[in-house]
């Protein structure tokens, strides 16, 4: 187990540093002078001014070069400093993630709450009018395009009805307000970015629940525990999902990093101002620094929900520790 996990490690370690390198390279390499992305002063045509930034910045320097010094800095937690307001990477990303993370934290909370009963229902009334209208259903919802989805539930429920807030993560003044009330208007304006953060994987994941438990049930120890009178719930519940509980860690493990990378323009429509409203901004700036940090990020939890599905898989299934045989 412990030389399994070591090398799980190493492959962990090479793909986040192959991540970064070739995000490096392709950021270095696409047309343009992220010099003219900085201050509002420096904006201007004057070649002297672009080339102090350069030379501020390293970007005069050998590709290579750059790469190794970044990356030194980034094994001791240092992302540089932004290009923009020149504020230290890690002190603008560490301000964002609360309010991304609460967005998709609640997104992940619904999803398997929803989608593993929902799923469950479609299992046990296979190819019945309620599993036929279910998935319907679910492959309109993962059809849609989310965006395009926030775009008309601002319309409709926020301008046209004001049954929800158009943007932002707080209503103007509510800093003055006691706690539950500030609590109770910050789950107001997280509703419409979290369902547009959740139904397409809700969708999936329901469906992937689906085809799960429909497998578990035509399994032989299902069928014989239906042979001993036991319940259809219980058969469900206890034993067929018992039985497909594991695959599920790797969406669990994987779902959240996905959410987390793929909110940039939920949050940039709503107005929150998380990781994925600063990716926006930083992409628009070509602010190289703050762009490389974020991806890191992402490439982190990727590559660590992974590593963790893979311990969790090895802690639930006896047969991946025990060591292979010499044939």
């Amino acid at each position: 187990m412990i030389a399994y996990l070591f090398r799980r490690l190493l492959v962990a370690g090479s793909t986040l540093v192959g991540i970064t390198l070739v995000t490096f390279v392709v950021l270095h390499l696409t047309p343009g002078e992220p010099a003219l992305g900085l201050d509002v002063e420096t904006r201007g045509p004057d070649p002297a001014t672009i080339q102090a930034l350069r030379t501020r910045y390293g970007l005069d320097r050998p590709l290579a070069v750059q790469y190794l010094d970044w990356a030194g800095r980034v094994a001791r937690l240092d992302f540089g400093r932004s290009m923009v307001d020149h504020r230290p990477v890690r002190t603008r990303i560490l301000e964002r993630l609360p309010r991304t993370l609460a967005l998709n934290l609640a997104a992940l909370g619904i999803i398997f709450t929803v989608a593993i009963p929902l799923g469950a229902l479609s299992a046990a009334r296979r190819d019945s009018a309620i599993d036929r209208a279910a998935g319907f259903t679910l492959s309109t919802l993962y059809a849609l395009p989310s965006f395009w989805v926030a775009l008309l539930l601002q319309a409709g429920l926020a301008v046209g009805l004001g049954w929800f807030p158009l943007a932002g993560p707080a209503s103007e003044g509510a800093a003055a307000w006691n706690l539950p009330a500030r609590w109770l208007d910050g789950l107001w304006h997280m509703a419409l970015p979290v369902f547009c953060l959740s139904y397409g994987s809700l969708a999936f994941v329901a469906r992937f629940a689906r085809a799960n438990l429909l497998e578990a049930l035509a399994s032989e120890s299902v069928r014989s525990a239906r042979s001993r009178g036991l319940g259809p719930g219980r058969v469900l519940w206890r034993h067929a999902l018992g039985q497909s509980w594991i695959p599920f860690l790797t969406l669990a493990g994987l779902l959240l990093p996905t959410l987390v990378s793929g909110s940039v323009l939920i949050e940039r429509i709503f107005a929150w101002p998380g990781l994925g409203a600063l990716l926006y901004e930083s992409l628009f700036t070509r602010d190289y620094p703050t762009i490389l940090g974020l991806t890191v990020l992402s490439a982190t939890l990727v590559v660590a929900g992974t590593l963790i599905t893979d311990i969790l898989y090895l802690l639930a299934d006896p047969r991946l520790r025990r060591p292979a045989r010499a044939s």
